[in-house]
């Protein structure tokens, strides 16, 4: 009786050790997959941002990145509409209500990000930029764990700090290539960050709470980010007339409608694989990386002692929240 009980709790056991294991292997799947769409954002993301940076020295003021950008997002609104259409039918083009709310958030979080994007890119040293974006993921991050229950070890708050930290070494560089920030720089590089938070947060809780596809809340989201770009531009017409040449740019334009597409498109799935933690500071980490080596090579934009710490100390956060 007694070995018979011993026997079957032991095989309980290894069923027990194995149900674990395969749970294990089915997780490190998923995080896999997640960090593959993720790395298809940010390289998507890279593209865009060399895009942008030479749209940037087109445009003159506020008017003429209205302008830019509501033209790309008019070509979003059209491939998200097609791909939708061709790929799940017209019949699905009617979202439901949570995704016409969480899109509504991300539309006008996308609004305000593209506009003071093009701005601070204009303003200031590309890489600051990227910089200013860390102060947004802590919106994802701190909103994950109040609303989804999601968890931050001693170790990965740690990894964010060395984030912020080498955002602080970075805004050193950029005062070493062009000088101190404006009031208004400042002002408008906070709202990029910010906005972007807000962005983040809206493909976790779409994930989340939504029953529609990734493609439909993305066409939804540069519908309603295409709707508020034209009625900031009819009103700020009304003040100042926009300078940009539209035949300049529209090459630069569409290749950052299908790389901004295709980044949010793939960060949103990805959102269903990884926890806020895990990513949203190696997405901007890694964009940090990646555009501080760009700015480098393809802007010109000197690489010193401090820009170089700056990434060090990034990827060193990265090892911490991820290791």
């Amino acid at each position: 009786m007694t070995l018979t009980f011993y026997y079957r709790f032991d095989i309980l056991k290894k069923m027990s050790r194995a149900t674990e294991k395969k749970q294990n292997r089915i997780q490190k799947r998923k995080e896999l997959m997640g960090y593959l769409l993720l790395l298809i954002s940010v390289l998507s993301g890279t593209a865009k941002g060399y895009c942008g940076k030479k749209i940037s020295g087109y445009t003159n003021h506020y008017m003429d990145a209205l302008v830019a950008n509501s033209l790309r997002m008019g070509m979003c609104i059209i491939i998200g509409f097609l791909l939708v259409v061709f790929g799940e039918g017209i019949s699905d083009l009617i979202p439901g209500g949570i995704t016409v709310l969480i899109s509504a958030l991300s539309g006008i979080s996308t609004a305000v990000f593209l506009v003071s994007w093009l701005l601070s890119v204009r303003q200031g040293a590309y890489i600051m930029v990227e910089v200013l974006l860390m102060l947004g993921l802590l919106i994802p991050v701190l909103f994950g764990m109040v609303l989804f229950g999601n968890q931050v070890s001693a170790k990965q708050w740690m990894g964010i700090f060395l984030l912020v930290l080498a955002a602080y070494v970075m805004c050193s560089y950029h005062i070493s290539v062009k000088g101190k920030l404006t009031s208004k720089a400042i002002l408008t590089l906070i709202a990029c960050g910010l906005s972007n938070g807000v962005t983040d947060l809206s493909q976790k809780l779409f994930a989340e709470y939504g029953s529609d596809s990734a493609l439909l809340f993305n066409f939804y989201t540069y519908l309603f980010t295409g709707i508020i770009l034209v009625f900031l531009l009819q009103t700020g017409k009304k003040s100042a007339s926009p300078t940009v040449k539209l035949r300049e740019i529209f090459g630069y334009l569409l290749v950052m409608a299908i790389c901004l597409f295709s980044g949010s498109f793939f960060k949103t799935l990805a959102a269903n694989y990884l926890d806020p933690i895990q990513l949203y500071p190696l997405c901007q980490g890694v964009a940090l990386i990646l555009s501080t080596l760009m700015a480098s090579f393809c802007f010109r934009e000197k690489m010193t002692k401090r820009s170089g710490f700056g990434i060090l100390l990034a990827f060193g956060g990265l090892l911490l929240i991820h290791g």
